[in-house]
């Protein structure tokens, strides 16, 4: 009889002790999301990058429902904490137009063998479909417009001037275009109404330039290499922002192979900027493509970016769905046409600082108190 006692109670230790999957344990699965771009109607492949903001489910066992699910960070990754040994299934949702839900799951099964792991698995690949309709919308739009050539556009490059900046979500982009289409005219290069951006700024290994910006410093600057990609034009150009919210720009063509670190720009440098140069050694990437309008008294031009996408190291960032727009004038005009049209979109000057929140996204570590207000009014924007 004692025999018998024994086994029982080993027997219910042995089955009391096995755990099934789900939270309580010391595994952690980990891992990342790519975001890939395709055009709709020729599967055109556009870009790819981490996806900030996606949300990843997780199943424990051979459930039918997922029991957990988190969000991406900036950089794409993700992680399931706490688990017990057993299977799981992580899944997430890929745009799929012969899908009749429009999206597909794409699983990933674990296997967790150890009472104390962490399994990274493979990177998972998603699928952003850009239904061209977003494009024909622009091209409609924008092809409305009477045309303006570089040439007349310089008679107001606006060198010396005051911006206002405005940030809004691209849904509202051709209403907006419809509507300044009787005042603004469109800048045409070769045919082409939207242009692509590519730009490196240089910034100290402290990102001071970043810092001063955050604390509201007036009097500061930054240091950046511009090129137009249509035309493969380059310019190294200085944008100093004085204490009377003055933007001041500098800037001159660079050579074919010219960089950063050669002679003449370093004179430039020295001369227009009272920055330590050797000490700007980190380049920060950040791209987008822009239409840019000349009204057509030449009072005023302001462009539209989107597309935005900055890229530091191993690190990148896309503002999905973002608009930036910028009225530059020789003194702030609350009669703009462009003010008036986007004020009828409860769309109001907004601070906003693309290299300032581009870093930000891939070094959220970094001291920003003073931005809070901003950030909060970019999540309205892109969330609402």
């Amino acid at each position: 009889m004692k025999k018998l006692s024994v086994l029982f109670l080993s027997l219910f230790s042995l089955f009391a002790c096995t755990k099934e999957e789900g939270i309580g344990g010391k595994n952690t699965i980990t891992g990342v999301i790519i975001k890939e771009e395709y055009t709709e109607s020729t599967n055109q492949f556009i870009k790819s990058y981490p996806a900030p903001e996606e949300r990843v489910y997780i199943i424990y066992g051979d459930n039918a429902y997922f029991a957990d699910d988190t969000r991406t960070n900036y950089d794409g990754s993700f992680r399931f904490e706490y688990l017990n040994k057993g299977d799981y299934r992580i899944f997430v949702y890929s745009e799929c137009l012969a899908c009749d839900a429009g999206v597909e799951p794409l699983f990933t099964e674990i296997k967790l063998k150890e009472r104390k792991e962490t399994f990274e698995i493979d990177s998972i690949f998603i699928k952003k479909i850009y239904q061209l309709a977003n494009f024909v919308f622009y091209a409609q739009n924008i092809a409305q417009f009477e045309a303006i050539s570089l040439r007349e556009m310089n008679a107001i490059r606006l060198m010396n001037r005051q911006d206002t900046k405005y940030i809004f979500h691209e849904r509202l982009l051709p209403k907006i275009l419809t509507e300044l289409k009787e005042d603004y005219r469109i800048l045409e290069i070769d045919g082409q109404r939207i242009s692509s951006y590519e730009n490196i700024y240089f910034e100290s290994p402290n990102f001071d330039i970043y810092s001063m910006h955050q604390r509201g410093k007036m009097n500061r600057t930054k240091i950046r290499i511009r090129k137009y990609v249509e035309s493969s034009l380059s310019f190294i150009e200085v944008k100093f922002k004085n204490n009377k919210s003055r933007t001041i720009k500098t800037r001159f063509l660079l050579e074919e192979e010219e960089n950063f670190h050669s002679t003449r720009v370093q004179e430039f440098l020295k001369q227009n900027s009272k920055m330590e140069l050797s000490q700007l050694s980190e380049e920060i990437a950040i791209n987008f493509s822009r239409i840019t309008l000349a009204h057509k008294s030449m009072e005023d031009r302001c462009t539209l970016d989107f597309n935005l996408q900055v890229k530091w190291k191993d690190q990148a960032y896309a503002f999905e769905k973002l608009v930036v727009a910028e009225l530059k004038q020789e003194k702030f005009r609350h009669a703009s046409a462009f003010n008036l049209c986007l004020k009828r979109q409860h769309i109001y000057p907004a601070s906003f600082s693309k290299y300032c929140f581009g870093i930000l996204k891939l070094k959220p570590e970094l001291k920003h108190n003073n931005f809070k207000p901003k950030l909060h009014h970019l999540e309205k924007v892109l969330y609402d």
